[in-house]
């Protein structure tokens, strides 16, 4: 084999990756145009081989814009993954930033809106003001959707809202259509059999007659959900014979924003994001400003990375929260508090 000069080499290599960076322009650009087709086209028809180093780059951008066209939201996350995993190991910040744009591209109410404001603020951190601008008008855009939409809030009271206004309890005609919507929204998707519902709804009552019952509650809940009957009746609420669920993909539940905050927080304080932490640890007292595991938490992480006045102030916050609610406040956490997030 022929012996190339090093700076040989060097140009080949930078050869390459302008190509490969004119082709996943290209590929980004179809995207933003909307021709999924030409997007989904240029990643596949370039052949991924060693450089002339022996390394081989799989692309995390080019694998962004395939997860964006993908229509299986499963292979969609898989090729977002490993795309995560790569700017990591390359230790990029503004790679992770667009990562996070591509999260927020890809999913659907509360994940996306987590996904879209930490692409936001990991673009000002680097001072990218541009995709900053970029992430924001994804996110205002995520947020107009929930508001033109169903929303059930279920912390700190009960309601559904449809395109931003509270439901008329007239509409319910029933409590117990209420009660089912709730008992649904707590098993967050996961389905429930009729035999169970019935025993919640009805406790100690004779089961004969409860079947009956059941489906007008299920009618009731239905027809709040989807008064004009626009969609098929299972779009939010699924049943069968035997099970019923709530397709919480379909509609904005605080709830799930909650755990979306949550899960989104863990990754963060397991990769030492604590600033990152700290923003969703403040998105969840949005939602609950009663949660004191949060506000200890909080506190914690503040006076952890130095920010002892913030952590007293967030402390005295949390001791004024408790006191509204009649509970002593616990005591100023230790720093070294095990987060409840990673539990």
């Amino acid at each position: 084999m022929p012996f190339t000069p090093p700076q040989a080499r060097l140009k080949v290599v930078a050869r390459e990756d302008q190509r490969t960076d004119a082709r996943l322009a290209a590929a980004r650009v179809a995207l933003r145009i909307g021709d999924r087709a030409a997007a989904a086209f240029t990643p596949c028809s370039c052949r991924i081989t060693p450089d002339a180093f022996g390394t081989c780059l799989p692309w995390p951008g080019f694998l962004e814009v395939l997860a964006a066209t993908e229509d299986d939201p499963a292979v969609a996350r898989r090729r977002l993954d490993e795309a995560e995993r790569i700017w990591q190991e390359l230790g990029s910040p503004y790679g992770v930033a667009r990562h996070e744009l591509a999260w927020a591209r890809v999913l659907s109410g509360p994940e996306a809106q987590v996904a879209a404001a930490s692409a936001e603020a990991a673009f000002q951190a680097v001072g990218a003001r541009a995709m900053a601008a970029r992430a924001a008008e994804r996110l205002a855009a995520i947020r107009s959707e929930s508001r033109s939409g169903l929303t059930i809030q279920s912390l700190g009271g009960f309601r559904v809202l449809r395109g931003g206004e509270p439901v008329p309890l007239g509409e319910w005609q029933s409590r117990k259509a209420r009660d089912l919507l709730k008992i649904l929204v707590a098993r967050r998707g996961r389905p429930i059999t009729r035999e169970a519902m019935c025993e919640a709804l009805w406790p100690d009552e004779d089961p004969g007659p409860l079947a009956n019952r059941l489906s007008v509650a299920l009618t009731t809940v239905r027809t709040v959900l989807d008064p004009d009957r626009a969609l098929v009746q299972d779009h939010f609420v699924r049943a069968d014979k035997t099970t019923i669920a709530l397709e919480t993909e379909r509609l904005t539940v605080d709830l799930e924003a909650f755990h979306a905050d949550a899960d989104e927080g863990r990754r963060r304080l397991r990769r030492g994001d604590i600033d990152g932490a700290t923003r969703l640890q403040l998105r969840i007292l949005d939602l609950d400003p009663y949660d004191e595991p949060a506000h200890l938490d909080l506190v914690a992480l503040l006076a952890r990375v130095g920010r002892h006045g913030d952590a007293r102030r967030r402390y005295e916050a949390h001791a004024e929260r408790m006191g509204e609610i009649g509970i002593e406040a616990a005591a100023f956490p230790a720093q070294d508090r095990q987060p409840a997030l990673v539990a």
